[in-house]
Parts: C-alpha cells; sequence; structure tokens
C-alpha cells in the first residue's frame, strides 16, 4: 500500500473515530474539546498530503517505459531506447611479442611469420636473426544490431582491425601508427546474407586455436563481398549458394589489366552435430586479361576449385582432430599464399591455368578446463611453369606447436613456436622460425 493510501486511512478512521465519539453520552465540554482536537489531526493530515504532493512529479516528469534502457533479446546486447533494435559492442586487445630464432620474414616489420615470403638462402638478409616485435595491431572492434521485422530477425554486424600499414617510415619508428581495416561489414535477413565477410567455399571453424593470425599453410582466407543464400534443413544439416566478388590473379601481370567481367559462383555443404563435421565447398571463376606490352594478351578461362573438411571429437572430449584438404585447376587465391598464381601469360598471349593443392591437419588436447594445446602441420604445392616463374613459390611447409591458458572468458594468454620452410621453382629455399607470445583482453 502505498503513501498516499495511508493519508486516506487515516482520514476515513479519524472520521469514524469523530462520528463514535458524537453518539457517546459525553458532557458538554468534553465534547467540544474532543471536536477540537480532531480538527487539528484532520488539519494535520491535510498539510501532509499537501506536502508530499509537491514532492511527486507530474505526469510529463515520468519517465516513459519505451525510453529506458533494457536487456536486448540477444545476450551481451541492450535494447536501444525508442526501438526494437538491439545493440551489442564488443572485441579485444591483443599484445603479443615476437622473436625470430631463424631468418626474419620478408615483412621485418609485421606481426605474421609470412611464410610465403621466407627470406631465400641467397639474399643478403638471409644471416640476420634475432629480430624482436612488440605490437598491439592485431586489436579488433565489433558493433552489430539485431532488429525483428516482418521478414525475420535483421542481424547487422561490423568489424575492424588494425593492421593496415601505413606508407610513412617514420610513423612507425615514433608512433607505431597503424590503419583501420574493415574485416566484415554484413547484413542476414532471413536465409540471405549480404555484404563482406568469409568467403562461402571456405570452412573458417577449423582453422584451430593459434598465435600466429597466419596459417597453417593449405587453407583457404578470403574476406568478399558477396550475396549468399543458405538452407538449413534442421539442426544438423545446411546448403549454400554465393556470388561473389571476382578478382582474376596471374604472375606477372598488373591487376589493372585483369578482366573480371563475371562473379565468382561459391557453395558449400555442411553436416554437424556436435561430436564430428563434414563440409563440402565448390568454387567456379572466370578469370581474363586485356593488356599490351611485350607480351599483348587477351584471353579468358574457367577456373574451380574443390575442398572438404572436418573434425572428430574423440569419445574422451579432451582430443579433437581436425583436417582440411583443397585443390583446383586456378585455385590460385583460394589457396593461401596462392595470390597472383592463378595462371600464366604463354609467350602466344594465352592464359594457362595453374594447378594447385594443399591441406592441413590439426590435433588439440585439453589439459584442463582452461588450459590447451595444438599442434599443426601445413602444405600448399603450386604448379608453375619453372623457366616463366622461378621466383615463384613452388612448395610451402608450416607447423605450429602452442600452449594456450584461457584463467577467464576475457582472457587468453599463448606461447608458440612457429616453422615454415618455402621452396620456389629453380630449387632454393628459405625458413621461418619463431616464437610468439600474445595476451588477449576480450571486452
Amino acid at each position: 500500500m502505498n503513501n498516499i493510501n495511508h493519508y486516506h486511512l487515516s482520514r476515513i478512521l479519524l472520521t469514524i473515530l469523530l462520528a463514535g465519539l458524537l453518539a457517546t453520552p459525553v458532557s458538554g465540554d468534553e465534547l467540544e474539546d474532543l471536536k477540537k482536537q480532531l480538527e487539528s489531526l484532520m488539519a494535520k493530515v491535510e498539510k501532509l498530503e499537501e506536502k508530499r504532493s509537491e514532492r511527486q512529479p507530474t505526469n510529463t516528469e515520468t519517465i516513459p517505459i519505451k525510453d529506458v534502457v533494457m536487456a536486448g533479446q540477444v545476450p551481451g546486447t541492450w535494447k536501444v531506447p525508442g526501438t526494437d533494435t538491439s545493440l551489442g559492442i564488443s572485441g579485444f586487445i591483443r599484445a603479443h611479442m615476437i622473436y625470430d630464432i631463424g631468418p626474419r620474414p620478408s615483412s621485418a616489420g609485421g606481426d605474421v611469420a609470412s611464410i610465403h615470403r621466407a627470406l631465400l638462402e641467397d639474399d643478403p638478409e638471409y644471416d640476420i636473426r634475432g629480430d624482436v616485435r612488440l605490437a598491439g595491431r592485431d586489436a579488433r572492434f565489433n558493433i552489430e544490431t539485431y532488429t525483428p521485422t516482418n521478414l525475420g530477425l535483421m542481424h547487422i554486424f561490423m568489424q575492424t582491425d588494425f593492421k593496415g600499414d601505413p606508407d610513412n617510415k617514420a610513423s612507425r619508428a615514433t608512433t607505431n601508427r597503424t590503419a583501420a581495416n574493415v574485416r566484415h561489414a554484413y547484413a542476414e535477413l532471413g536465409n540471405w546474407l549480404f555484404g563482406q565477410t568469409y568467403s562461402t567455399y571456405l570452412d573458417r571453424s577449423i582453422f584451430g586455436d593459434k598465435v600466429d593470425p597466419t596459417g597453417p599453410q593449405g587453407r583457404t582466407m578470403i574476406r568478399q563481398g558477396q550475396l549468399r543464400y543458405t538452407h538449413y534443413f534442421n539442426d544438423e544439416h545446411e546448403l549454400a549458394f554465393a556470388i561473389e566478388n571476382p578478382h582474376a590473379d596471374f604472375v606477372d601481370a598488373d591487376d589493372e589489366n585483369m578482366v573480371d567481367g563475371y562473379p565468382d559462383l561459391a557453395m558449400h555443404y555442411r553436416y554437424e552435430n556436435g561430436q564430428r563435421m563434414h563440409q563440402f565447398g565448390a568454387m567456379v571463376r572466370r578469370m581474363g586479361i586485356k593488356q599490351d606490352g611485350p607480351i599483348a594478351a587477351d584471353d579468358s578461362v574457367t577456373a574451380w576449385g574443390l575442398n572438404t573438411s572436418g573434425y572428430y571429437w574423440f569419445p574422451s572430449r579432451q582430443n579433437r582432430l581436425t583436417w582440411y584438404l583443397n585443390f583446383g585447376d586456378g585455385i590460385g587465391r583460394y589457396l593461401e599464399a596462392g595470390r597472383d598464381q592463378g595462371a600464366s601469360i604463354t609467350a602466344d598471349g594465352k592464359l594457362d591455368t595453374q594447378f594447385g593443392y594443399g591441406g592441413f591437419v590439426t590435433f588439440k588436447h585439453l589439459w584442463t578446463d582452461t588450459l590447451s594445446s595444438n599442434v599443426d602441420f601445413g602444405m600448399g604445392y603450386y604448379d608453375l611453369n619453372p623457366e616463366e616463374s622461378p621466383d615463384a613459390n613452388k612448395r610451402l611447409l608450416s607447423s605450429h606447436v602452442n600452449l594456450i591458458w584461457v584463467p577467464h572468458d576475457q582472457l587468453e594468454f599463448g606461447l608458440e613456436y612457429v616453422w615454415g620452410k618455402r621452396e620456389v621453382h629453380d630449387g632454393r629455399k628459405g625458413y621461418v622460425s619463431r616464437m610468439m607470445v600474445n595476451s588477449i583482453f576480450i571486452f
């Protein structure tokens, strides 16, 4: 019962009391005294009511419920006041240290192993050892929204990191300045996806836990614009089709000479039940070129790629085996480090698609609920003409061995050894050997 009801009740009781006293046989003087006392009490009650009403907000001062911030319909989000949209903000800061035991990669200012650019044995800098770098360039920031519509729940997601390389060398030396990159920017509505995200061809779920952001070799890692439709048969089976951004990639050809007249076509079928998963992907693309110069070329070719991937949790749920196999004719950029190796230009100005294949296996062991280790081995092979492309990569090998500690949902620490080998078509080789330590703080 609120305060104002208490006041009303007091008045009612006083009135009843007054009526009772009036009905009771008392002397005239006594009755007059009682009347004065009751009137005094009633006056006090009325004054209290007046003071309380002065402290209450008017109807125009009351905050409407629709403008109060409330929890969103998806965990980790909240309702935007005055709308049905749920908003979420998240991301992480990744601070890491790198120590090159062996020859440093040619990207000496970078944060990844870059095995495909490892210095070759005849390079003047091949004997440089002991580079140390500390950075936080892999920090990420996410914004996402969920809005109910008459077509279903609309989900919008954007993610950026800060790994862009500025051209100004002085700024790197004094402020470690970086540039923001858009990693993901897409919307999902019903079964449809619009925007930029991972290619429908690849399987992101089997990459494993690593400290090195790249690798293992043999995988596909592409984020690009696309229009995708996914059909969910049930909770375990799905089939997805997409048209995606085209980008022809040839050996010794400039981007401005590429002809991208048709979108790439990609699809995958996926089965997953929690203990095991299998996925099959396919890609078809049309690549063209038109250029003048010493080697004039005006041609187009069709290229394709296939992959299969999966994982299996052993019954103890302490060990998981993951695999990925990827191959195709003219697969190029759809194979890790295969960019610009989709086709070569022959002496008569025609395009010759280049076959490539690769894959990896990863074994994960859970020591405790918070401590785990991962070991992987990956390989990529690129079948180019050694006479036309002696400096192009022929074979890449990689391996990661690590220890990952996650003491809290928002904290992660990792220690990892990375090894890699590069071999080009004329037989020269290069190596990468480094230790990496990182700390991830999630918000």
